[in-house]
């Protein structure tokens, strides 16, 4: 009986060969940048996204659309071959989350994690520096703040970091607050 692919343990495979050996030929800036561009064709282009998912797209012709992306963007040769050892094995459907995977792995590798910050409204610079500094000293971890609107949220913010959630939302205390009122009444 065959088994089923686990997505996140074949792209940590992938992503942890690929960090060791950016380490080893000390490419890994470079390795990183070269994924963030391929990320961005990947979020951006339906087209890229199809050709890579397509079973009737050949491993040849994949591998091809590497190197011609290889050309615009001065991809380095680790990169490249990285990329086309994914098309031979058929597993480029799997690439956006091994993507995923390498920078999470170097973030870890740094001692740095991830905020998701929902906002209401549009927060500036010096406002998400104090909330990196204040999560900073919570977690013992370099914080960036990725952040996102929800107007739904009505004010405060929603902090994700791994597993753990800080929701200082008025949304939720207005909830809060309603479900208190009724237990009293």
């Amino acid at each position: 009986m065959a088994s089923k692919t686990n997505i996140k343990e074949l792209s940590r495979r992938y992503a942890s060969a690929l960090l060791e050996l950016a380490e080893s030929k000390k490419k890994l800036s470079k390795v990183e940048a070269d994924l963030d561009e391929v990320a961005d064709l990947l979020a951006k282009s339906e087209t890229f996204r199809n050709s890579l998912t397509s079973p009737i797209i050949t491993v040849g012709e994949q591998q091809a659309v590497f190197d011609e992306i290889a050309k615009k963007s001065k991809l380095d040769s680790l990169t490249l071959n990285f990329l086309k050892v994914m098309a031979k094995n058929r597993r480029l459907k799997y690439l956006a989350e091994t993507i995923v995977t390498f920078k999470a792995m170097i973030a870890e590798k740094n001692n740095e994690v991830v905020a998701e910050v929902v906002a209401a409204a549009e927060l500036d610079a010096a406002t998400i520096a104090k909330l990196e500094k204040e999560f900073s000293a919570k977690t013992g971890k370099k914080v960036q703040a990725q952040v996102r609107i929800d107007e739904a949220i009505l004010g405060g913010l929603i902090v994700r970091i791994g597993a753990q959630m800080f929701d200082y939302s008025v949304k939720t205390r207005l909830e809060n607050l309603k479900r208190e009122l009724q237990a009293a009444s």
